[in-house]
């Protein structure tokens, strides 16, 4: 292990702590520490007469430091209803739903149906990273989580589909998310924010299993079918609210 004091090469200092496997195990009587499977040997460079050995740590521990996989910590989040109408209010097409027309349940992907054609591949690698979280810290795909990762904490709420009049759960925001799941894993079921009387779509829905990956983002009249922008629903809104809250 290579711990950096990140103070330049000149002025820092580096320390190494070194794991090494004992070469022999008394199992008797002994002095403390015998038992150890490992001993530890801590090393402090200064600069001056070590400044060559601190250089060479100093680029080891960036080469280590940008592999390694990001951080993060998940917990469940309760929300009520009040607080998902507070905050799908922040959109307009959303301000005349109220608190019975909420609903967080599971939907099965089957039944699902797509606003978009497409979903950006680019962004798929940091879908898997926040699945690989929910399977770490035992949540449900995707309950409503507190999530810290990159040194900020924010409210992740569940994918919205919006349920019709003819019974098609459409889903309007956590596509890729959805994608993911449908895709990478053998999961039947997705934990959902289901709306209610929400009005009129963005585009005509496709069903969820057309939907394919695109290495670009296509604009939304090629992405939409039937795109009318008069009802896109602008969801950033609420991560917008959120991220101020947080």
């Amino acid at each position: 292990m290579v711990v950096d004091a990140r103070a330049g090469v000149a002025t820092g200092t580096a320390l190494t702590v070194t794991k090494l496997p004992k070469q022999s195990i008394s199992v008797g009587q002994g002095q403390s520490g015998d038992d150890s499977l490992f001993d530890y040997e801590a090393l402090r460079y200064l600069p001056g007469a070590d400044a060559t050995h601190i250089a060479t740590l100093h680029q080891l521990f960036e080469s280590a430091w940008n592999g390694l996989p990001q951080g993060m910590i998940m917990d469940r989040a309760t929300l009520t209803k009040g607080r998902y109408r507070t905050l799908l209010s922040r959109i307009p097409h959303y301000s005349g739903i109220g608190v019975d027309d909420i609903e967080v349940k599971k939907v099965s992907i089957a039944s699902l149906w797509s606003c978009c054609r497409t979903v950006k591949a680019a962004r798929l690698p940091r879908i898997a990273f926040l699945l690989e979280g929910y399977r770490r810290f035992d949540v449900e795909p995707f309950e409503p989580c507190m999530l810290e990762s990159d040194g900020r904490a924010h409210t992740v709420l569940p994918p919205i589909v919006e349920q019709q009049p003819d019974g098609k759960f459409v889903v309007v925001d956590g596509m890729h998310r959805i994608y993911q799941l449908a895709t990478q894993t053998d999961a039947q079921q997705v934990t959902c924010l289901v709306l209610k009387n929400a009005g009129d779509l963005p585009s005509d829905p496709i069903p969820f299993r057309e939907v394919r990956t695109s290495p670009t983002k296509l604009p939304r009249v090629d992405n939409f079918p039937s795109y009318n922008h008069e009802n896109f629903r602008d969801i950033k809104a609420i991560d917008r609210h959120l991220a101020a809250v947080h």
